[in-house]
């Protein structure tokens, strides 16, 4: 699938992920391959405006995505092994995996950047921003609910996408 046929998949996609997110109560590998798609059809409509700084902030959510995923796909028992990992690589561990710390600081850098952009409507970038709240209140739920209303938000307000 080329990059032009991705992006004006990205809003149901997004849409999707966010529904499984909510109903399934974690991400899971199926919700995070939609997320993925979904944030890739979203940001190649934004690279080049959102610059180095969207790179970066895309890299990190993705990152802190497959950190997230970890936990779900070892039926969160990777780290319970006390004997393996010293109590503070287990704090560490568990701030980063179960927290999704490194979600959130994407989440945070990549709504920076997309209002510095300026493609989509303000309040998605917005909610890509306050996804850091909703995660921290709602955990996935808050999430998947983030996620369902930024690609109903895009799906209804659709920005022109940016030549590739």
């Amino acid at each position: 699938m080329t990059v032009q046929k991705l992006i004006p998949w990205s809003h149901l996609v997004l849409t999707l992920s966010g529904v499984y997110e909510i109903l399934a109560g974690n991400q899971g590998l199926i919700g995070w391959v939609l997320f993925i798609i979904g944030l890739a059809g979203l940001h190649a409509r934004q690279a080049k405006k959102a610059g180095w700084y969207g790179y970066v902030g895309l890299a990190i959510l993705v990152l802190g995505s497959i950190l997230s995923l970890i936990p779900v796909l070892t039926g969160n028992n990777l780290f319970s092994n006390d004997q393996m990992l010293t109590p503070t690589v287990n704090r560490i561990v568990y701030l980063l995996l179960e927290t999704s710390l490194v979600v959130q600081t994407g989440y945070f850098l990549y709504g920076l950047a997309s209002l510095k952009a300026g493609i989509f409507p303000q309040a998605v970038s917005l909610l890509l921003v306050i996804t850091v709240v909703m995660m921290i209140v709602a955990g996935n739920f808050g999430q998947g609910l983030a996620m369902t209303a930024i690609g109903i938000l895009l799906w209804i307000n659709k920005p022109a996408a940016e030549p590739v």
